[in-house]
Formats: structure tokens, sequence, C-alpha cells
């Protein structure tokens, strides 16, 4: 079985088919035996990754959560930062900002006490920095994961171009758009070299979302386009609310409204049905945006009253003493 768990820790983000398989049919071999093996809570980790990347959610929390009764009930800590990444990052972008949080403060306290070597967290740290637009935080925790990429083999296959978005899209927040054309151009050729199409979509799509800044709109649909099919193809559903929403505003820029209205619906069903809540507001906000420059008033008001609803349940996540208090502990 550390076969297996070799090999879906090195390409869970290449195959991820063959790896959801793998997991599944493996989970079901150990548990015929009676005894604990330790590949099993590592092996439920994977699968738990696997199903979140094909829009499963709820499936996925309730696997992690058997994951860590099989840990606590056998007494092994080892390899944990994968299955807390997976947590956290579902949290974080159903806008469950507090428990997101409260989960990086546990499972940092938990690699802390076993040695694990801090890279991927250290990247879902990056990713909540960027979120709330502090971006030399957000910097500073990217380059210590990729500074652990040149000894982890595991991190630096399946972090590094995703670090190098990471740092890109901060340094694009700073408006340093020579740096973040470097690490996007990085994250390329790193992904393609690796055949890891997650990757590849993403850098694709950021390199669309520069050029669309810069007012070069048709090079940023190319981009937009070929990033989305590529995540249509693998059925990543969260991921591609952002293409939609992207190309509904190239859309809406170039005059061509039906189609905008048509890109941002599709975002907002993709959005209720994951049950995001960053996703849904920004959708309801972009299709207030444009029944307003329709003349449809009261469709715009319509959205905007639901845009406005979501976000204020999102500030309070977010400016709540208790997230400020666990934050000051993980941060």
């Amino acid at each position: 079985m550390e076969a297996v768990c070799h090999f879906l820790r090195k390409f869970s983000n290449t195959w991820q088919n063959e790896c959801h398989e793998l997991a599944e049919q493996a989970l079901a071999e150990l548990e015929l035996e009676e005894t604990f093996y330790p590949e099993m809570v590592e092996i439920m980790d994977q699968l738990a990754y696997q199903r979140w990347h094909k829009g499963k959610v709820d499936e996925a929390l309730k696997i992690l959560e058997l994951s860590d009764s099989y840990r606590e009930k056998n007494g092994f800590t080892q390899k944990q930062s994968w299955g807390i990444m997976t947590r956290a990052m579902i949290l974080w972008n159903k806008g469950e900002y507090l428990n997101a949080m409260e989960e990086m403060r546990l499972g940092l306290k938990r690699i802390e006490a076993t040695g694990e070597s801090e890279g991927v967290l250290r990247w879902v740290m990056g990713v909540m920095y960027y979120d709330m637009k502090e971006y030399e935080l957000s910097i500073e925790n990217y380059l210590h994961t990729l500074k652990e990429c040149e000894w982890d083999e595991y991190l630096e296959f399946n972090c590094f171009a995703y670090t190098c978005i990471g740092l890109g899209c901060a340094f694009k927040g700073q408006g340093k758009f020579s740096d973040a054309s470097s690490y996007f151009i990085r994250a390329l050729n790193k992904a393609r070299e690796n055949e890891l199409w997650m990757e590849e979509s993403r850098v694709l799509y950021e390199i669309g979302i520069l050029e669309s800044e810069l007012g070069k709109f048709e090079s940023a649909r190319k981009y937009l386009t070929e990033s989305f099919e590529i995540r249509q193809k693998y059925n990543n559903v969260f991921s591609s609310i952002s293409n939609l929403v992207a190309l509904g505003e190239l859309a809406h820029k170039e005059g061509d409204l039906q189609q905008a209205e048509s890109f941002f619906q599709k975002g907002v069903d993709s959005a209720n049905l994951l049950g995001s809540i960053p996703k849904m507001e920004l959708c309801h906000r972009k299709l207030s945006d444009l029944y307003k420059s329709k003349g449809d008033f009261e469709h715009a008001l319509k959205h905007l009253e639901r845009s406005n609803e979501l976000g204020v349940q999102l500030k309070k996540e977010l400016q709540s003493d208790k997230f400020r208090e666990v934050r000051k502990v993980v941060f």
C-alpha cells in the first residue's frame, strides 16, 4: 500500500480520475482487514481531496471526519497536512472563514508537534492572505512554500506551480505586473512539464485576467476560454465559475449583454449548487451591474439586494471578534 500512497501523493493533481479510482479500490481492500494500517488515513485524505475537486464537498468533509476518527482511535499522528489543507480550503471557499481559520489553528499545532513539513499549510495561508488583500503577507507565506519545494519531492511536484501562481496573483494585486507575469510563466512551464491540468487551467485563467486588465481583450478571451475548456473537461465546477464571471465581464465590456447575462447566470447556478457564498455574492453583484446597464432596474435591485445580503454574511465572519482572535493565534 505504500506504493499506492506514493502514487497518490505524487499524481493527485495530474491523473485525478485514476487517483480517485485507485484510492477507492485501495480503501475498500484495507477496510476488509481487521488490522489498522496507517495508509488508510492517508488514502482517505487523498480520496477526500479528489471528491472536493469533483465538486462533492459534503462527501469530502465526511471522508475527512472518518479519517480523523481513525487517527484518534489508533493514535496515528503523521501525514496530516493534506487532510488539513483540504478541509480548510473547502470551508474557506464556502465562506466559512472562521471555521477555516480554526482548522488552520488546530492543524498547525498538530503539525508542529509531529515535525511534519508546513509547506502545504503555508500555501493555504498564502491563499487566505491574498483573499484578504494582504499581499505582502501572502507573498511571505508563498515564498516559504517555494523554499520547501527545493527539498520536498512531493511538494515540488504538486505545489511549485500553484505557489508561483499565488505569487503572480499577489504581485498583480500590488500592481507589479512584470513580476506577476514572470511567476505566471514559471507556473505555466512547470504545469505543462508535469502535465498538471489544474495548475495549467488556473494560470491560463490568471494570464487572461492580466491581459484583460491591460486592455488586451481578444488575448484575454483566448486564455480564459482555453482555461474554461480544461476545467469543463475535468468537471471542475468550482473553478469554472471564475471563468464564467471573467468571460461575462469581457462580454459586458464589449456590449454583448445577452452573452454576459448567460455567463453570469450559469455562474450563479453553479455557485448555488456548491453552496459557495463568496461565488454567489460575486455573481449576483455582476448580474446587478449588468441589468443596471440595460436599464432593467427591477432586476438590478433584486440581484443587488441578494449580493448585499450575502456580502453582509461574509463580512460578519471576517470582522467577528472570534475570527480576529483565532487569526492572531494562526498567523
